[in-house]
């Protein structure tokens, strides 16, 4: 007796096709070149999609769909371990990153065991710079009774060597939180699939 196994798609094109038919690997390896790959189109919105003449509205829904179980399959549950490497916070967060060609700023809020509480997009700005309020942060991190917080931003341009208005930032933050007795942990700033720790280069104490 011989068992035999479902072919399960490899490629982009192929996982696209079963969306949209599966005897349209070629329809679907247009259309992500037309919309500069699987990134580029999960980042479309409907109406996007709607003008694309290869796609049926059925199509277009069940690509969204698609994308939307795997952006909320990757949002961070209440870790059940301490978050206490750089690591860590890059997993928790890169994948907010990846879904914006904006500037976010991202901060987790930890309990005194350094377990994840909440985390939140405090702010998006522009491809050159988002806007960061101790104030803000740290009412945030009053409300939730916050131990510690850690900071994550991404440079859209793919370098995460830090500014000199990132530096500041840290120190103005860090400051706010030694006052109210909730410090900064850390701050991790993203670029591409790289990141640095603030931390590891001693800039948070």
């Amino acid at each position: 007796m011989s068992l035999t196994f479902p072919h399960y798609p490899t490629s982009d094109a192929e996982l696209l096709a079963q969306l949209i038919g599966n005897n349209h690997t070629k329809k679907a390896e247009a259309i992500l070149q037309d919309f500069q790959g699987l990134q580029g189109l999960s980042l479309c919105s409907r109406a996007d999609l709607a003008r694309h003449p290869d796609l049926t509205p059925s199509m277009s829904r069940r690509i969204q769909a698609a994308f939307e179980l795997g952006h909320r399959s990757l949002q961070p549950s209440v870790p059940t371990v301490a978050i206490t490497t750089p690591e860590r916070v890059f997993q928790l967060v890169w994948h907010e990153m990846m879904q914006t060609q904006d500037e976010i700023l991202i901060v987790q809020f930890l309990n005194r065991r350094k377990k994840l509480i909440q985390q939140k997009i405090l702010t998006k700005g522009s491809d050159g710079m988002t806007i960061v309020d101790p104030k803000q942060i740290f009412h945030h991190a009053l409300k939730c009774r916050a131990h510690g917080i850690i900071m994550a931003h991404n440079h859209p341009s793919g370098d995460p060597s830090p500014s000199q208005q990132d530096l500041q930032i840290t120190k103005r933050v860090q400051e706010f939180g030694e006052v109210l007795q909730i410090p900064l942990l850390d701050h991790i700033i993203v670029g591409g699939d790289s990141f640095i720790s603030l931390r590891a280069l001693g800039v948070v104490s």
